[in-house]
């Protein structure tokens, strides 16, 4: 803020202090930065905004124009800050903790107080405004369609001016899509948070979510001035907002909260939605970025390393759960805990091969929504955490099974299943709960879903208590639990909002329908970073570079697996792009967005990244071209080179910004996933590395359990490279057996896992070199083991009818053997001091029974929802080496809740001697 709009502040505020001022004395206020100088005045017993500048060029918003600062109806009659005989009580101006400052003036109208409060952001043109209304009179008062936002503007003629909106994040084609309107005197135009979804034929007017129909987004632009005012809000209930063109040229705006009508006691107040109004100039792409350095700057205080900008995976998440049973609800239950548990030992191990940060344990899981039993979720994260992962965990606290305990202790919470956060008590309990699953998981990512907010019958006024007591729990468990985080979701984006983005690592703003769109013209409201779809459409086994590589758009999502090298290679080179544009500037925040000028093909199917600076940047292509294209970037310093490169092709070239943005960028033959580097020329894959990097210092080995399963894990300090590390390659005895992409660690978990044998680790950079091998060293010295693989010719000995696999590419040596038949068996006898048997868990697999030395000793369960190879199910120890047979047979049994085979496999045996 400049000194002299400050001091007129401070002046203004000392002055009034705590004394009411007679309704014709006249005070002002000045909401000024650099960007903005708006005006708040008080005469004659009115309170308005008596003018609105840019700050860059002195322009006036207004000209003239005295809209009123709020607006309610007060026992059925409507009341605004400009009728006349307010008496104003006090101004109050205090700092806040992010640089921000805040003034609140409150007013006096017979038994009407209000407090009119704003947020004035140094640096920025957005000033943030809410309304509290008061009943300080002796009996109750009717209050209704309480105003959080009036604004009035005078941009230029109407037939210049553009009316800009956008539909909202309901799960349909057409969901965040941009709208031009032409405003003209006489014609209002309505948004009602209930309407029927724009163009949907089987949409109808009534209940749905805050951002479901219309984003919380609207702007005015005057084409001929070049200048336009953008506005923003937060709710999650029901909202109303009316744009009217008037004969003099301006256009006056309002925004309610709409549906809200309620008795106030005396005493009783009720505080509005926040809203926000901006100012940008030349185009929308300037709107936005202005936006997002407001969130990047003043709303990112609750975004928390590590957990952002993270990628996410699920795995096979609905296996196990009851999602396609016959008869099930949304509230699930009876999920397969020991296969939930199981699911992190293969997804970790995915994980880890491409790059995925953290674990997305999604629906289904609990034994009862409400009573949330489960699996261990804390030691789940422990072993995640190894792999320097984190663990996400889906739960709608809010929405509850009618069996579950606190719906049949309170049932006067529930409005349908859903708990009615309007309550404090209702707050309160869930603020415990979520507490108890932090002590309960240990550090966790929470993602919340379903509906928080609900009805009346047909009366909407809970839903504003409703979003603010949800608020009040996010904000909570956040400042309860530093160093956990919040993944927003609403049945896709039918809630997204500015403090809904401050609370979030993400926000998952589609669940699919929004199509290839994307975030093209969502990234106007969320930064591209804290946006992301629904994981179900980005399976690693349809994996796609010509299309996979416009997920670079966005925090991506995906789910399921895959075995195959190539594509776990594109998907690893995918997630490796992502942090790389990360490491330079063009993921995470301060990132720019800009939406390039296009000839020959859709404009929309190209995204600009652009650093804060503007000295660096990438165009995302989301398809492949029929034809040549011309692609224009935007936002460049003109007077910088910028080195034009790219992700296919060989070309480059040295260019200014003047001549990008004035002649393009030219695609003749567009490849399969191509991007366009502006000097970024270390990006993976470049052919302008030269050195190898350092080798892997400090690596070591040893003996461990993970999850109950028994291993070798190594471990080591990270290498370094002149400009990037893509991953690493564990060897063992000479021979590579995996990439690590995530972290510094490795447990190998298979047959041929032993301490004995030697480890070895390399770094690979960004350009494929890779480093020398740094040999592991172990604590103490190992014998070496010995492996009865499955398909030995001997070691083993098979009765019955078994399946021998070759050329399998997870199971040990590429080999597997299975039975399914009652009575088959598989005998070995060894010396030594003990024993394991490796199998594959499977969703087909059922029970076996292992006998030793003609003892029937243990009953096996080899059942999984998911596919988990390598998995060293039963081991035996002896005190002392000797001779041991060991039986292992086919019970023909289902196994597990959900089991449906009875096949038992076998991938190898180890002799420890």
């Amino acid at each position: 803020m400049k000194p002299i709009f400050l001091a007129l502040f401070l002046l203004a505020t000392s002055m009034l202090g705590q004394t009411p001022s007679a309704p014709h004395s006249r005070q002002s206020w000045c909401l000024c930065t650099a960007k903005v100088r708006r005006t708040i005045a008080f005469a004659e017993g009115k309170l308005y905004s008596e003018s609105w500048m840019d700050g860059s060029n002195s322009r006036e918003l207004q000209r003239g124009l005295r809209p009123a600062e709020f607006r309610v109806t007060w026992n059925g009659q409507e009341v605004a800050s400009t009728d006349g005989e307010w008496s104003l009580h006090s101004a109050h101006k205090q700092p806040n903790a992010d640089g921000s400052w805040e003034l609140d003036l409150m007013l006096t109208h017979g038994t009407l107080e209000v407090t009119k409060s704003y947020v004035v952001y140094p640096g920025s043109s957005i000033i943030r405004e809410w309304a509290t209304y008061k009943n300080t009179g002796p009996a109750a008062v009717d209050i209704s369609d309480p105003h959080f936002l009036d604004i009035g503007t005078q941009l230029g003629d109407l037939g210049t001016i553009d009316l800009d909106w956008m539909t909202g994040g309901e799960n349909r084609p057409g969901s965040w899509m941009l709208k031009t309107e032409s405003p003209s005197a006489g014609r209002d135009r309505n948004f009602d948070s209930y309407d029927p979804f724009p163009g949907a034929t089987n949409s109808r007017f009534g209940f749905k979510m805050g951002s479901a129909t219309y984003a919380p987004w609207f702007a005015l632009f005057d084409r001929a001035q070049q200048e336009g005012i953008v506005v923003g809000f937060d709710y999650f209930g029901r909202w109303a907002s009316s744009f009217r063109p008037n004969a003099d040229q301006s256009i006056s705006m309002q925004l309610k909260v709409a549906g809200y009508h309620q008795s106030l006691a005396p005493g009783a107040s009720v505080t509005t939605p926040k809203a926000f109004t901006g100012i940008f100039r030349n185009d929308l792409d300037n709107a936005g970025n202005e936006v997002l350095d407001w969130q990047y700057q003043y709303l990112w205080d609750y975004t928390r390393a590590g957990w952002f900008p993270a990628i996410r995976m699920a795995g096979w998440w609905s296996n196990g759960t009851p999602w396609k049973d016959p008869g099930n609800t949304w509230v699930g239950g009876n999920g397969d805990a020991a296969s939930a548990f199981r699911k992190v030992f293969r997804l970790s191990d995915l994980m880890s091969e491409v790059g995925a940060d953290v674990y997305h344990r999604d629906w289904g899981w609990w034994d009862r929504a409400g009573d949330w039993g489960g699996p261990d979720f804390r030691t789940m994260g422990e072993y995640l955490r190894k792999h320097d992962m984190g663990q996400l965990v889906y739960a709608f606290i809010y929405t509850v099974d009618k069996r579950s305990k606190v719906a049949q202790e309170h049932p006067d919470w529930l409005l349908s299943n859903t708990l009615d956060m309007s309550n404090p008590a209702v707050v309160r309990f869930l603020e415990g709960q979520l507490d108890e699953f932090a002590n309960r998981f240990g550090p966790f990512e929470w993602r919340n879903d379903s509906t928080p907010t609900a009805t009346r019958g047909t009366d909407d006024t809970s839903l504003l208590g409703q979003d603010q007591g949800f608020r009040i729990i996010l904000k909570t468990f956040l400042d309860r639990h530093p160093g956990y985080a919040f993944q927003g979701v609403n049945d896709g984006g039918n809630n997204a909002g500015y403090d809904y983005a401050r609370y979030a690592s993400s926000i998952s703003f589609s669940d699919g329908a929004v199509g290839i769109l994307r975030n093209y013209w969502a990234s106007l409201i969320l930064p591209p970073d804290k946006s992301s779809d629904i994981a179900d459409n980005w399976k690693p086994e349809q994996y796609d570079k010509a299309l996979w590589r416009g997920l670079l758009t966005i925090n991506f999502d995906m789910s399921g697996d895959t075995w195959s090298p190539s594509k776990l290679e594109g998907v690893r080179n995918l997630i490796d792009i992502y942090h790389y544009l990360e490491h330079v500037g063009l993921v995470g925040r301060w990132v720019h967005v800009y939406r390039p000028a296009v000839r020959g093909d859709d404009p929309t199917m190209y995204f600009e990244r652009l650093s804060r600076d503007g000295n660096r940047g990438i165009i995302i292509l989301k398809h492949v071209a029929a034809g040549p294209v011309v692609v224009w970037p935007k936002g460049l310093n003109p007077a910088n080179k910028y080195l034009v490169s790219y992700q296919e092709s060989d070309q480059g070239e040295s260019r200014t910004g003047a001549d990008l943005m004035k002649s393009g960028i030219t695609l003749n033959h567009q490849a399969a996933g191509e991007l366009i580097y502006l000097n970024v020329p270390f990006h993976p894959d470049s052919r302008l590395y030269r050195a190898k990097p350092t080798s892997p210092a400090d690596v070591r080995k040893a003996s461990a359990s993970n999850m109950g399963y028994p291993g070798v894990e190594i471990r080591w300090g990270p290498a370094h490279d002149e400009q990037w590390i893509s991953y690493y390659e564990v060897a063992r005895d000479g021979a590579v057996i995996d990439k690590v992409a995530k972290g510094t660690y490795f447990f190998d978990h298979s047959a041929g896992a032993d301490l004995g044998a030697q480890y070895a680790v390399r770094a690979v950079n960004g350009g494929g070199l890779a480093s020398p091998f740094a040999e592991a060293a172990g604590s103490v010295a190992a014998t070496r083991g010995i492996v009865l693989d499955d398909v030995s010719p001997t070691g083993l000995s098979y009765t019955g009818d078994w399946k021998h696999e070759v050329k399998l590419q997870p199971a040990y040596a590429g080999t597997l053997t299975s039975s399914s038949e009652k009575g088959a068996a598989v005998e070995f006898k060894f010396e030594g001091t003990g024993f394991t048997w490796f199998t594959r868990l499977c969703g087909e697999c059922g029970e076996a029974e292992v006998n030793i030395d003609g003892q029937d000793v243990a009953g096996i369960d080899t059942y999984s929802a998911d596919d988990i190879f390598g998995v060293g199910i039963y081991s035996k120890s002896f005190a002392t080496a000797g001779e041991h047979q060991v039986k292992i047979t086919v019970l023909g049994k289902h196994a597990g809740p959900r089991g449906a085979g009875t096949r038992v496999y076998l991938d190898g045996i180890r002799i420890a001697r």
